[in-house]
């Protein structure tokens, strides 16, 4: 998968999550069902514990975070998914408002056009 790639509901890791709107933390993932199509496409690369949060906002999963390997080399626990989750529900906020605030500027625009065409109109 490449930046930006969507995966569809039920697909993978992170497409898994969202369809159950539900945390996921794999601490031994070298034999995880998931995960044994990707631990076989490098030999370089090789995940040993991964954590994935739904990004849920109003009800409803708009995306999800996925972490793969801690830095240090230990495993994910549960704390470091609680952790995670918490940034999930923060970014999910954050998204939600960004949207919220393009929408409201295109509200903006079209009722500019509708003013000017109004104008435009009325002179005709």
């Amino acid at each position: 998968m490449e930046e930006g790639d969507a995966l569809d509901l039920g697909e993978g890791v992170a497409g898994t999550v969202a369809k159950q709107a539900e945390p996921l933390l794999i601490a031994e993932a070298e034999e995880h069902e998931l995960l044994s199509e990707r631990q076989q496409i490098s030999e370089e690369f090789t995940i040993t514990s991964l954590m994935c949060v739904p990004l849920i906002v109003n009800e409803r999963v708009i995306g999800a975070i996925e972490v793969v390997n801690k830095a240090d080399g230990n495993r994910f626990d549960e704390d470091d998914l609680f952790f995670l989750n918490s940034i999930g529900e923060q970014a999910a906020i954050s998204i939600n408002n960004a949207n919220l605030l393009q929408a409201e500027r295109k509200v903006r625009e079209l009722d500019a056009l509708l003013t000017i065409s109004k104008e435009i109109t009325s002179t005709l």
